[in-house]
């Protein structure tokens, strides 16, 4: 049986963190934010993701990477599939190489 939206919402990790929700502390919220910081002179990103995971959800990472790209930073996202936040299922050949080629696109770049 699903909790209640009250329960459900005090276990969201962004309301732990704030201490509050985001309707409740839309301040908060913003300078917790990393999107909040982006701007063009950041450096590329590579940003992996377990498609599970339940610390950080997968909106967030999507989210941040259309900002990066919106702010002309080069960003890649990686979803793992069925991954929680970290674990093994991050080592895997695929994702080594996908981190290889990116790091050596930057030093073509450069």
């Amino acid at each position: 049986m699903p909790l209640p939206a009250a329960e459900e919402s005090a276990k969201d990790p962004i309301t732990l963190l704030l201490g509050a929700t985001v309707t409740e502390r839309p301040d908060l919220a913003k300078k917790a934010s990393p999107v909040t910081y982006v701007d063009r002179n950041d450096p590329p990103f590579i940003i992996i993701q377990g498609e599970k995971d339940q610390s950080v959800p997968q909106s967030q990472s999507v989210m941040l990477h259309s900002w990066l790209k919106l702010s002309g930073v080069q960003s890649e996202i990686i979803v793992v599939k069925n991954a929680p936040h970290y674990g093994a299922m991050f080592d895997a050949e695929d994702i080594r190489f996908a981190v290889i080629r990116f790091i050596k696109n930057l030093c073509k770049v450069r």
